[in-house]
């Protein structure tokens, strides 16, 4: 592998008529990269030792698989020695396949999405539930929730969204690209800003900014993008 990226990126500096000092950077970049290799291999392969508590190290193994990218489909703990009463276990953990978050929500809400964007919807329609729950005061069955929050929900929130980009990309996005910015702005403002100031920040292509996450935009023609706040749109 290092040899035959090595060689990728010398040649792709060689055809930019880049200096051969830019061939250092390009070995530089090469052990970098094997090294992020060894580290993710280990945190997806390693069955790390633990205690008879091992909440923690479950937590921390499964945040820093999630941090990568990878969603979590099964935790087992193992028992070591022939006695297996506890004392000594080992942490296995297995990850869902690259399309883990796009297939739960095909399965609950019939949604055909990418990924990424799966990974953006899925909690929607369980929060969307958990809500229905609490104003009927009674338990709500799932495929009823994800069936209610397609039709009073999504469709109308994906075209307003949609709208409000002048219908540039798909409403999918759009509706990514509003739940986004809606829990930037509030996290910003302290409080449930509403999808209205969300929709006003999208039309008028202001991304909120003061915040350490990142708004997800649809592909728009480039240019600088001000700094909104909550207090610019109320």
């Amino acid at each position: 592998m290092e040899e035959n990226v090595a060689g990728g990126l010398v040649d792709v500096a060689a055809r930019r008529g880049e200096h051969e000092h830019s061939h250092a950077r390009a070995l530089a970049e090469v052990t970098g990269i094997v090294g992020r290799y060894e580290e993710l291999w280990s945190l997806l392969h390693d069955r790390p030792r633990v205690g008879r508590d091992p909440t923690e190290a479950t937590t921390s193994r499964v945040r820093d698989l999630q941090s990568v990218g990878f969603a979590v489909e099964e935790v087992r703990l193992d028992a070591e020695g022939e006695g297996g009463d506890g004392e000594d276990l080992r942490l296995t953990v297995a990850v869902g396949g690259r399309r883990f978050h796009a297939e739960a929500l095909r399965t609950l809400t019939g949604l055909d999405v990418g990924e990424g964007q799966a990974r953006v919807l899925l909690g929607d329609p369980r929060d969307h539930r958990a809500r229905w729950e609490r104003e009927r005061g009674r338990r709500v069955p799932e495929a009823v929730a994800a069936r209610e929050w397609i039709l009073s929900v999504f469709t109308p929130g994906a075209e307003r969204a949609h709208d409000a980009l002048r219908h540039l990309g798909d409403p999918v996005q759009a509706y990514c690209d509003l739940l986004e910015v809606r829990w930037l702005l509030s996290e910003q403002a302290g409080r449930d800003v509403g999808d209205g100031p969300a929709l006003d920040a999208l039309a008028r292509r202001l991304p909120p900014g003061g915040s350490a996450a990142e708004a997800a935009f649809v592909d728009l023609p480039t240019e600088e993008l001000p700094v909104i706040r909550i207090d610019d749109i109320e």
